[in-house]
């Protein structure tokens, strides 16, 4: 049997459309108070931009923690403006105390926002994401992936309307922050075929398993 030194390494079912696992465009939560937290906070960040501003605005937070963030993507208005929307967001998070990490994301134009998607955004880079993927590996094979089979980390992403990923989090660890962080790296490298509303292209929350798994040829 031949053998390799290092083992050459294959990445196993990493895109497939059987991993690939889109969700609505993110809803308020069904909790009511958490929905009217939600629902001041877009108010909010619409009045501060001001009228005319464009641009997504993704809210993370866990509340539990007490931390959360707000990120502009696309948009007309600098982050500073809704600086203080943020820190207003925080400290009215005790709506949200009780709640799981929540993901909200909304256009300041509000008209632009089209509704739930019909359709899941999809992979328009695979080959490029597969090649960091297996660098990755390799790089860190001795370290972290000797003697495994490998390791697999579920990402939330915010897909925008314009194909790019202005916000990825991790939804499920591998275990190892060296490998998560990895993952988070390689998200902001993807591009995506946008989800779809009413045949426009549309905001999407969705979940992404990226595998880093190790094969021996």
């Amino acid at each position: 049997m031949t053998r390799f030194s290092p083992p050459i390494l294959a990445l196993a079912a990493l895109l497939g459309a059987r991993g690939l696992h889109a969700q609505a465009p993110a809803a308020a939560p069904r909790d009511t108070a958490a929905s009217a937290f939600l629902q001041r906070l877009a108010a909010d960040a619409r009045a501060s931009a001001g009228a005319g501003a464009k641009g997504l605005v993704v809210f993370a937070a866990e509340p539990a923690a007490g931390r959360a963030e707000l990120k502009l993507a696309h948009a007309t208005v600098a982050d500073s403006t809704l600086a203080p929307v943020l820190q207003r967001a925080k400290a009215g998070m005790g709506a949200l105390a009780a709640a799981q990490p929540v993901v909200l994301h909304f256009r300041l134009d509000a008209a632009a926002d089209a509704g739930a998607a019909q359709s899941r955004p999809t992979i328009q880079n695979p080959v490029e994401v597969r090649r960091r993927v297996l660098r990755f590996v390799s790089d860190h094979f001795t370290a972290l992936f000797e003697g495994r089979r490998g390791m697999r980390v579920d990402l939330q992403l915010v897909v925008a309307r314009e194909g790019d990923v202005p916000f990825a989090r991790v939804a499920r660890s591998s275990g190892n922050a060296t490998v998560d962080a990895a993952a988070l790296e390689i998200a902001r490298t993807m591009r995506f075929n946008p989800a779809q509303a009413a045949g426009q292209p549309v905001d999407a929350l969705m979940t992404f398993p990226l595998h880093f798994v190790v094969g021996e040829a």
